[in-house]
């Protein structure tokens, strides 16, 4: 994703799917990404981003979605926990 052309605000998400053919793999990623604050920046809009690739091969689109949102919750809330113990 070009960070530069997107711009996120705290509570929201941006999910994206990228289906890409390599060296005759087709390749479909399944991305989420959300607001985050970079410590000691004043810079707005940046964000922290998941993705799950599949290989030639997709698992149904809900399952896949749940699952990358199940682990974004999870890399947010241990963010979150790291930061504050610091």
């Amino acid at each position: 994703m070009k960070t530069d052309a997107i711009r996120l605000f705290p509570n929201s998400r941006l999910y994206s799917i990228r289906k890409e053919s390599v060296n005759g793999n087709d390749l479909v990623a399944y991305s989420v990404y959300s607001f985050a604050k970079e410590q000691g920046s004043e810079r707005g809009g940046t964000f922290i981003g998941s993705s799950l690739l599949f290989s030639n091969k997709v698992a149904e689109e809900a399952i896949t979605v749940n699952c990358l949102t199940e682990f974004h919750d999870y890399l947010e809330k241990e963010m979150c926990n790291r930061i504050s113990l610091r």
